[in-house]
């Protein structure tokens, strides 16, 4: 009994000492910082303003606004994922400039030693004014050559080899078409056209060659290309075509208007040229085209 005794007072005492230990040298719970967004407000520019921050035991503490979201164009095409970034003061600005809406979320992060804490994010949907001069999205899962370049119901006679060569078939590393060529409103318009940085813009910016700089499309990876209606005819409601062939009145156009009093059949030729290291040597890659028909719904003849 003896032996027993002295083991339970033993182990008492360990215990005891242990927890007076801990209770010693115990510090209490640190803080963490609480951070909130509490409004989001976007302009059709794309700037944002956001009201928030971190506080700490009740006090503000040095926070800084930290923002992640993915862009897409008029079109509905992805410009990219732009994360990471954190920005000074309350204020930034939604890119790329031209984008049609944003969708993603922002939220406030403690500055100093706890900066590497996370805090929960605010997402938020954002319409913006948007303009067709933007062009986004990689050439990935591309309309098959048979969709871009239908000639089932083409003319039997054909067209000038240069100007189908390579028709939906996209240049290594140059641009491509995505989708169609569209008349809308008695506007025609060549196909939208992706690239492999994945945003590209029509103008303004110059270059000594070319006297219509606004037509040129230029890309984030110093790609450039020309998108132009480069060859089409008309055809009157018997199937007779138009003496003149229906030509673009300067080249680089990449629309057209097409009176909407017209009746018959058009037959449109676009093509996308592209240029590496556009801004320095200019280099040529090569061209893309597609084709497209249009049943003109007028009541005059376009002969």
């Amino acid at each position: 009994m003896r032996k027993w005794s002295w083991l339970v007072v033993a182990l008492v005492l360990m215990t005891g000492g242990s927890s007076a230990a801990l209770a010693k040298g115990q510090s209490p719970t640190a803080a963490h910082p609480t951070c909130v967004v509490k409004q989001i407000n976007i302009n059709p520019a794309g700037h944002v303003t956001v009201r928030g921050g971190c506080s700490l035991r009740g006090k503000s503490i040095l926070s800084r606004p930290h923002y992640s979201y993915t862009s897409v164009d008029t079109d509905k095409y992805s410009c990219g994922l732009t994360t990471g970034m954190v920005v000074k003061g309350s204020k930034f600005v939604l890119r790329p400039k031209g984008a049609a809406a944003a969708s993603g979320n922002v939220r406030y992060l403690p500055q100093g030693k706890y900066r590497r804490l996370a805090s929960r994010a605010k997402p938020f949907q954002a319409t913006m004014a948007g303009s067709g001069d933007l062009q986004c999205g990689k050439p990935v899962n591309l309309p098959p050559s048979e969709v871009l370049c239908d000639r089932s119901q083409w003319p039997l006679f054909g067209w000038p080899p240069a100007v189908v060569a390579n028709c939906g078939q996209p240049v290594r590393s140059g641009l491509a078409f995505s989708d169609l060529t569209t008349l809308v409103d008695g506007v025609l318009t060549a196909g939208h056209v992706v690239s492999p940085s994945g945003r590209c813009a029509f103008g303004p910016w110059n270059h000594p060659d070319f006297d219509q700089p606004g037509l040129r499309l230029l890309c984030s990876d110093d790609v450039g290309a020309e998108v132009v209606l480069a060859y089409g005819l008309i055809a009157d409601s018997q199937g007779n075509f138009c003496p003149d062939s229906l030509q673009p009145t300067y080249n680089g156009q990449r629309k057209m208007d097409i009176p909407k009093t017209w009746k018959g059949t058009l037959y449109i030729v676009a093509a996308v040229d592209s240029y590496a290291h556009w801004s320095t040597t200019h280099d040529r890659i090569g061209r893309e085209s597609q084709t497209m028909m249009f049943k003109l719904q007028g009541s005059q003849e376009a002969c």
